[in-house]
């Protein structure tokens, strides 16, 4: 070995002679020289290949592997070329990471922007038909005589009023949907916040998400979480607690929104997330649905009937991370 590539391996020349190359290469890449060497040893061809190699230091460098047959002191051996190209894989895979970040920054406008065109269509629609309904029992209440028939259109006129009113007052919170981008978001913090806009009343909440967990998810998944609660809230009826937690399945996250409610009869467990389902806009849970599908997120309800709500939002491999370090 030659005093440069000894100093570059951090090793006096003399401690060097005498100890296996293997030695000297990172443990997952010692298979790959070990067949490169039985090759050149069938074939007597010297193909460059990549590994890692371990300095004295414990840092790792990338390199390329030549080599060629050469006579050294009148005996056949072989002499070895390392050339680093430590620097190189470092922008290649800083490269890589910024095309997956495109791509999925990308990916996600593109189905935000679906959403939000889906958002904005089934507004139109539902507010239509609230409008067409309320104008028919006003023009019914104008041509009825009994004051007791005619108040109940009346108030039927009214009922459908409100409701509009609440589609638009639940649109207005989502202005805006699909306008910002993607990212990593810390969830404990974000149901803390979602607090701020549900009244618990005499409900507890318990949040047992790690501090440090990230999702990658739309900004707005805030209000996927103020419509759990407010879902187990204004369904519950016997509600006393509600607590998020998670785990992992494989390679899966599950996020869980558990509440010890009445739960969701077996029969309506199907129809929950579809649009224009449920007694209040019939938007909320098929949004939150929607919300959570711009990374690919899914939830599903998979509570007991008679004993609790419990909501299952799947996170897939690549969208979710501890931080290393996160404030106190």
């Amino acid at each position: 070995i030659n005093p440069a590539a000894a100093k570059a391996l951090g090793y006096d020349v003399k401690v060097i002679i005498g100890t296996q190359v293997l030695s000297y290469v990172a443990d997952e890449f010692r298979d790959r020289v070990i067949v490169q060497i039985k090759d050149r040893e069938k074939s007597g061809d010297f193909l460059p290949y990549e590994i890692e190699i371990l300095l004295k230091s414990g840092i790792r460098r990338s390199v390329i592997v030549k080599a060629r047959s050469v006579q050294y002191n009148n005996n056949p051996a072989t002499f070895l070329l390392l050339i680093d190209i430590t620097q190189r894989k470092e922008l290649e895979n800083e490269r890589e990471y910024h095309a997956q970040e495109l791509e999925r920054y990308s990916s996600s406008l593109h189905q935000a922007n679906t959403k939000l065109h889906l958002l904005t269509g089934l507004t139109r629609h539902d507010i239509q038909n609230k409008l067409t309904a309320m104008q028919s029992f006003h023009l019914l209440a104008i041509k009825e005589s009994d004051m007791a028939i005619n108040h109940d259109y009346i108030q039927h006129a009214h009922q459908a009023g409100r409701r509009m009113e609440a589609i638009i007052a639940f649109t207005r919170e989502y202005e805006n949907f699909g306008i910002l981008s993607s990212g990593w978001q810390l969830v404990y913090p974000i149901i803390e916040s979602a607090l701020t806009e549900v009244p618990l009343y005499e409900v507890t909440l318990e949040n047992h998400i790690p501090g440090n967990l990230e999702i990658y998810a739309d900004p707005i998944i805030r209000k996927v979480f103020t419509t759990l609660m407010e879902n187990s809230i204004r369904h519950g009826e016997k509600i006393t607690n509600i607590q998020f937690f998670c785990f992992k399945l494989e390679n899966t996250l599950i996020i869980i929104c558990e509440d010890d409610g009445v739960g969701i009869p077996s029969a309506e467990k199907g129809y929950i997330f579809d649009q224009g389902y449920g007694k209040h806009t019939g938007i909320g849970l098929f949004l939150a649905r929607e919300i959570l599908s711009i990374t690919s997120l899914t939830i599903r309800e998979c509570g007991e009937p008679g004993k609790s709500a419990r909501f299952e939002i799947s996170v897939p491999k690549g969208g979710w991370r501890f931080q290393k370090k996160y404030p106190d």
